[in-house]
């Protein structure tokens, strides 16, 4: 629908919306559709790392919330849909117990394994959806979890060519913090 008036809306320290991307920093505004029915505003999160913005969108009688995240400074985005929760549990037999909260049922999870300090490579991938592996012996304390939404995604290459932290960084979704 062409015209349609959409309001979007962020609370007085969350941000900022613009109507382009060099317009003037608003909290609130509404757009009226274009011709495919697109409305768009710009969003510039606050300047605090690791943060939650939420956007307001409202059309008609339809209110939608949209959320963005911010990243640590040095382009570590932590994306909504990467596995976290990472739990990290040694088994008797020296193997690792390994369960996470699944945020994405689209997406395999790959089992990445530490090669040599903070260089990582793929080496297994788990149908999506799925919640928990058992690392063995060998591997124990040097596996960490990921997806598409994960540094690294299919590859275990860390985005920019830098290095990943060594495990037990949960940020990246190693197991290191939370063994028991």
């Amino acid at each position: 629908m062409t015209g349609a008036p959409v309001a979007f809306g962020v609370p007085a320290d969350g941000g900022n919306l613009q109507t382009s991307s060099t317009g003037k920093p608003i909290t609130a505004v509404t757009i009226l559709t274009d011709g495919s029915g697109d409305a768009q505003v710009f969003y510039k999160l606050p300047n605090v790392v690791h943060t939650t913005g939420s956007i307001a969108v409202v059309a008609g009688t339809a209110t939608q919330t949209v959320n963005e995240y911010s990243d640590g400074g040095g382009d570590d985005y932590l994306s909504p849909f990467a596995p976290s929760d990472i739990v990290g549990t040694f088994n008797s037999d020296g193997s690792e117990a390994i369960t996470w909260q699944n945020n994405d049922n689209i997406s395999p999870i790959y089992v990445y394994l530490m090669v040599t300090s903070g260089s990582w490579v793929v080496t297994g991938t788990l149908a999506a959806g799925t919640t928990s592996f058992t690392t063995s012996p060998a591997h124990a304390g040097m596996t960490e979890i990921g997806n598409n939404y994960s540094p690294g995604g299919s590859t275990g290459a860390h985005p920019g060519g830098g290095t990943w932290p060594g495990p037990g960084d949960t940020h990246w979704g190693g197991t290191g913090g939370n063994r028991k």
